[in-house]
Formats: structure tokens, sequence, C-alpha cells
């Protein structure tokens, strides 16, 4: 029902709207066809629906995000907290290599192409945090991402000589680096 009085609405704007610019259109001397004065009663109408309209979309554009985050609440997954926090050295489980945590995602946020890219038997669940590292190695020095359930502290005490760490933290203390810049 609400539907329907909103089109007919629509269309009668569209009519005034019509109506009133091609009155404007004579009055300026881009047609031939002479327009009657549109009535005092047409203008304070047509003003009346723009602002019906607006108030309308505006509402329905409401009711729309209300809608989307009750299906986003209900589908919400519920993630642990972060084990980690940022400036803490950690290593990988599996894999030779260790890092500063420079950011953290309550659960899975890289690529699809990324997560494909992973061979399936040791592939981690989305539904846990993940960390992105400056991550060091023998070899090279890189950012890594990986998941919670692949990392441990790295009891070593070791700085990380990843070039990128000066320019964010400060000094290494009980195998944390201090965040050396200001957090939003």
């Amino acid at each position: 029902m609400f539907e329907i009085g909103y089109q007919f609405m629509k269309r009668l704007w569209h009519f005034l709207w019509k109506r009133l610019s091609m009155y404007y259109l004579c009055k300026k001397g881009m047609f031939q066809k002479r327009l009657a004065l549109p009535s005092k009663c047409y203008v304070l109408l047509y003003w009346k629906i723009c602002y019906i309209i607006v108030i309308v979309d505006f509402g329905k554009l409401i009711w729309e995000m209300d809608k989307q985050l009750e299906n986003r609440d209900m589908n919400l997954v519920v993630c642990a907290e972060a084990k980690y926090s940022i400036g803490q050295v950690v290593k990988h489980k599996k894999f030779p290599f260790r890092g500063v945590i420079f950011d953290i995602d309550p659960e899975f946020a890289n690529t699809e192409e990324w997560w494909q890219s992973i061979p399936e038997n040791i592939r981690p669940k989305k539904e846990q945090p993940y960390y992105s590292l400056l991550a060091e190695n023998e070899d090279s020095y890189y950012i890594a991402y990986v998941s919670e359930q692949n990392l441990i502290i790295d009891g070593t005490g070791k700085p990380i000589g990843h070039p990128g760490v000066e320019s964010l933290f400060g000094d290494l203390n009980n195998g944390k680096y201090e965040v050396g810049f200001a957090m939003n």
C-alpha cells in the first residue's frame, strides 16, 4: 500500500515538474507555445511533494540501513580477543620466520586469491584474528599475514632486523617493542 502511494507521489511530482519547467522555458522564449501561468496552487503542491519525496526517500534509506544492520548482527561471527598485541615479537609455529606485529585484523581480511593459494590441508580458518608482521628469516625481510593459530611468542629476546621496525617502534623491552607512533 505504501509503495503504491509513493509511486503515485513520484508520478505527480514528475507531472508537476514537467508543467512548471515547460512554463519556465516558454517564459524564457525557448518554446513558441505559450502556457498559462501556473497557479500558486501548482507551485505549492510541487514543493510540498518534493519535500514529501525527500522525507520518504530518507525514511526508506534509514529503513534499509536498519535492516542491513539487523541482518549483519544476526550473522556476526563471534571472534575471540586477539591473543597478541602490536609491538609483540612472535614466530611462526611451522615455518622458520619471526617478526613484530604491526597490525591486527579481528578475522581474515585479505583477498580470496591469497586464501586459495594456501594448501587446503594447512589452510587456517578465517574466523580468528590475523596479524600483519614485519617479518624476517635467514635470507630476507618481508611483510607476513599470519593467523593466530600459527603464531607463538618468540622467547629469544633478539631484536627484529626488518628496516621498517625503526620507523614504527621504539625500544625492545621483554619481547615487546614500544609503539613509536600515535595510535588513533
